[in-house]
């Protein structure tokens, strides 16, 4: 009797010294978590947040808006070289081969020797789709890509800047022949029918939609006070200042034209060299943007709107 009590004892002696290890194990393995709200913390902190750019495209750095259009013809240029060419959907916008510069850095390139501003820039957007509109048979490619956006900057800034380059600069920045240029931005103007102004509300849903597509930034709030000035009403304004105008003497027709010559004679020897001494990029313009046609089209059943192509 005693032997059974004392081995009973003895059992629950062994047991309790048992479940002792088993406690301090337990102890020692909560202690080595860390607090759910920790653990959230450091998983935020290890997340970094994505850059965020101004809610107005008007107030985003130019770099930024490269980075954002250059993203989107990238997009649109990959769908569409996959597409089977065919002779019978030839552009004049369409070069014999891939140019051996990115899109990006071709932006980069105009935007710096041309100090081009914000609007013509996001304004190339529109003018991809308006010439899908008007020429079903055109798509962005590859092979049409850069020849469309220099001639989309030459004609958009003469129509939107109050300064703006001649078209040998241009023509020396994009890499291709003056005559060349000139009738690029001839088939230009004929595709988009000359709607080259883009009002800001039209702008700003093109920028929305790049930082969408792009998912890499986020857009700020918008702002209580809008950064955009109300367009005014041009007829209006037109009038009011032709009733309030004083009676001006009015020059010799043949005197403006003179002046007129004189001054595009002084455009034309400006070049490169009006840059301050960048008259040496002209060396390295050439980026195998061949003249001529050549090449194709991708199709016209391919994706080309650029507000359509949002992720």
């Amino acid at each position: 009797m005693t032997d059974q009590s004392g081995g009973a004892a003895a059992a629950s002696g062994s047991t309790g010294q048992a479940a002792a290890p088993a406690a301090a194990a337990t102890a020692s393995t909560s202690t080595t978590l860390p607090p759910p709200s920790q653990a959230t913390a450091s998983t935020d902190l290890q997340t970094p947040s994505k850059p965020e750019v101004p809610w107005a495209f008007i107030e985003c750095p130019t770099d930024t808006l490269v980075i954002l259009i250059a993203h989107m013809l990238d997009l649109l240029c990959q769908h569409n070289d996959q597409v089977v060419l065919t002779p019978d959907v030839l552009t004049r916008f369409h070069s014999r081969a891939s140019p051996g510069i990115s899109v990006v850095e071709y932006l980069r390139r105009i935007v710096k020797y041309t100090n081009l501003e914000k609007i013509p820039l996001l304004s190339l957007l529109a003018y991809i789709d308006l010439t899908c509109q008007n020429l079903p048979t055109f798509t962005l490619s590859s092979l049409t890509v850069h020849r469309f956006l220099i001639a989309g900057v030459t004609a958009g800034s003469k129509a939107q800047c109050d300064v703006f380059c001649t078209n040998s600069h241009y023509a020396k920045v994009g890499g291709i022949k003056v005559g060349e240029l000139n009738a690029l931005e001839r088939e230009f103007l004929r595709v988009t029918g000359w709607a080259l102004c883009c009002n800001a509300d039209l702008l700003q849903r093109y920028y929305s939609s790049l930082i969408r597509s792009h998912g890499g930034y986020t857009q700020a709030s918008e702002p209580e006070v809008s950064p955009f000035l109300p367009f005014p009403n041009s007829i209006d304004k037109l009038a009011e200042a032709a009733e309030s105008a004083p009676d001006t003497p009015v020059d010799n027709d043949d005197t403006l034209i003179e002046q007129d010559e004189g001054q595009e004679e002084q455009d034309g020897s400006a070049g490169l060299n009006a840059d301050g001494g960048e008259a040496a990029v002209g060396d390295d313009v050439n980026h195998g943007i061949p003249g001529g046609g050549g090449g194709g089209n991708p199709g016209a059943t391919t994706s080309t709107n650029v507000m359509g192509q949002d992720t």
